[in-house]
């Protein structure tokens, strides 16, 4: 038996040089089949990088990166993702980590620091180890779990992530983990939602985050080549919402965003997401750091974002084209996998936000309840002839259940849905 499991382990450890990238999900809890098992999965993604960005730039016109921004040290740390090399046919080890607490440290001591104690891990864990189906192509891969409802319940109330018990979404999460030969950890979070309960689904650029998507050269240089900013007052908005509506309604409150970036930005919008900015990015002199607090930090959230390979592109412009129909995607994907909760919907008017907003409430009527787009013409007193608020009556004709609002400063919404429940 052990002989067995050996050989299965080593056809599936993760090489010194690759790493690993975790995507987050949504986990319903009470998503219980016949076999009384909760059943969820696992995304991700693994790699090689690679030692030189010139092939990337060479693709590009020249116009898309100016000098100044190929020479920052922070450009040359987001675009490794995107030549990095994937890693195809693997079979990724994924473990799943309930205890909140634990350091990278402990969880080395806890799994194994060496092959041989992660095959013992695997042999007395085997609800909490999982391995992926081969990784296609592009490095993606998806790990299917399933734990009998009773340990899997037992596992949340021991170490108080049970939003059934607490309605605080931001110490609810599991935290899906792999180590590579090097004894590299590569870390993920997944957040634990009720079946019932309210969701808010939120746009990045130019919603969360100063991104000015209308330019494309400025959104590159705010995307590759500078801390990310944070729209004022959001954070504390969905904050504020987060504790209003988990009270109201008993359930702990979802945050999703949804966004047509690439989907090798993740590691940095979600440190965005989770610390305001990208604290901790060596790139950054320890002096700024504390220079680049904008706000109080976002709620833990999911990052839904577009599946897209740098080697199928002509321009570095082209990773942030249109991106409606996969927006789409991700939205139909949150309100199919939850189809009991109520949804709120927010994006600015940038792009396509109101467009793809407008088409989903028609097709789900009964979830979405409240639109709220961000008019960046005046945000950012942009000259662009639009009449944002026909366009909005236009779109929203017929959509009778569904309330929207164009908003400027967060604090315009503050108290808007107080009691909607």
């Amino acid at each position: 038996m052990f002989t067995s499991i050996r050989n299965k382990f080593s056809s599936k450890i993760v090489k010194e040089d690759e790493k690993v990238e975790f995507f987050s999900n949504p986990i319903d809890i009470n998503s219980i089949d016949s076999s009384n098992k909760v059943k969820f999965e696992i995304k991700g993604r693994i790699y090689e990088n690679v030692n030189s960005i010139a092939n990337l730039i060479e693709k590009s016109e020249i116009n898309d990166i100016p000098d100044q921004i190929k020479e920052s040290q922070l450009f040359k740390k987001r675009i490794s993702l995107f030549v990095s090399d994937s890693e195809r046919n693997k079979r990724v080890p994924v473990y799943l980590i309930f205890d909140p607490t634990l350091t990278q440290q402990q969880i080395l001591d806890y799994v194994g620091d060496t092959n041989e104690k992660r095959r013992n891990f695997e042999e007395l864990n085997r609800q909490l180890t999982g391995y992926s189906e081969r990784s296609g192509k592009d490095g993606h891969f998806i790990v299917n779990f399933e734990i009998e409802i009773d340990f899997f319940i037992q596992l949340l109330n021991r170490f108080n992530i049970n939003p059934n018990s607490n309605l605080d979404l931001n110490s609810k999460f599991i935290r899906p983990i792999c180590i590579n030969e090097a004894n590299e950890i590569f870390e993920g979070c997944q957040t634990l939602l009720t079946s019932n309960g309210i969701s808010i689904i939120s746009d990045i650029d130019d919603t969360i985050k100063i991104s000015h998507v209308y330019d494309k050269k400025i959104l590159l240089e705010n995307t590759l080549a500078k801390l990310y900013e944070p729209v004022p007052g959001m954070a504390q908005l969905y904050r504020d919402w987060q504790q209003i509506w988990s009270i109201q309604s008993q359930n702990p409150v979802g945050l999703h965003f949804v966004s047509g970036s690439p989907w090798q930005m993740h590691g940095s919008l979600q440190r965005f997401i989770l610390s305001g900015d990208k604290i901790g990015d060596p790139s950054v002199p320890i002096e700024q750091e504390e220079s680049f607090r904008f706000s109080p930090t976002f709620p833990i959230a999911t990052i839904h974002l577009r599946l897209i390979d740098w080697k199928n592109i002509e321009t570095i412009i082209q990773l942030f084209g249109e991106t409606g129909a996969v927006k789409i995607e991700n939205l139909k994907y949150l309100l199919d996998i939850f189809p009991n909760r109520k949804f709120i919907l927010v994006g600015d008017s940038g792009e396509q936000d109101p467009e793809i907003y407008a088409k989903i409430s028609r097709n789900y009527p009964a979830q979405i309840k409240y639109v709220f787009i961000r008019d960046i013409q005046v945000a950012y007193n942009i000259e662009i002839e639009k009449d944002e608020q026909k366009r909005m009556q236009k779109l929203f004709e017929n959509c009778p259940t569904v309330t929207w609002r164009l908003f400027t400063n967060p604090e315009e919404l503050r108290n808007v849905v107080t009691g909607f429940l």
